[in-house]
């Protein structure tokens, strides 16, 4: 096998491992983020409205209520999902999402006159997933450490950089058809009918 070819076939491999998450002891804390989510639904959260009705805007509540009700609902959905799937697009998006959250929260709660149980169980939910998440995003895997060391080990070969570098793809520039550079073809085509009529 080619080293232009080994150390693509790395690159794939590392781009694979990256893509999956492997939670290991972070699901409990994400579990328990998710169950503190649901269970603050059911109580009284801001102005003696429940988080439920926080959440879908009914009452007296104001926008940044509902904004911080509405990113930690995506991202606790997200959450559950990512227990599910594993998968590391998602754990990013749920993690800026309850991030956004848990910072609306604070401000909120500065904000607010009145919160309630509901309120501090969000507010606690949000803490632990995004410290969860924080984890498990910016720790890498076995999987992708091993891949990591054979893109090393193959990249410090001599010329195997200057290869991948080098190696045109299929679909390189001179063959697509938006990229080709045709103007003055096109003005002379121009130029050619115009003298005709």
């Amino acid at each position: 096998m080619s080293d232009t070819k080994e150390l693509q076939d790395a690159l794939a491999a590392e781009k694979r491992a990256a893509k999956t998450l492997e939670l290991g002891g972070a699901t409990i804390p994400l579990g328990v983020a998710v169950l503190l989510y649901v269970v603050s639904l059911l109580f009284d959260n801001t102005n003696g409205f429940s988080g439920a009705e926080t959440l879908l805007g009914l009452g007296d509540v104001s926008i940044m209520e509902q904004v911080f009700a509405l990113a930690s609902a995506i991202g606790m959905i997200l959450t559950l999902i990512t227990l599910v799937a594993r998968r590391t697009m998602l754990a990013q998006i749920a993690w800026m999402l309850v991030g956004l959250g848990l910072f609306v929260a604070l401000w909120a709660f500065w904000a607010a006159n009145s919160t309630g149980p509901g309120f501090y169980l969000l507010l606690l939910g949000d803490i632990i997933a995004v410290v969860a998440f924080a984890r498990i995003i910016m720790h890498k895997s076995p999987e992708q450490r091993a891949a990591e060391e054979r893109v090393r080990e193959l990249a410090a070969r001599p010329n195997a950089v200057v290869a991948v570098q080098t190696h045109t793809p299929k679909d390189a520039a001179d063959d697509n058809p938006v990229l080709i550079d045709d103007r003055r073809a096109q003005a002379a085509e121009r130029h050619r009918r115009q003298r005709e009529n």
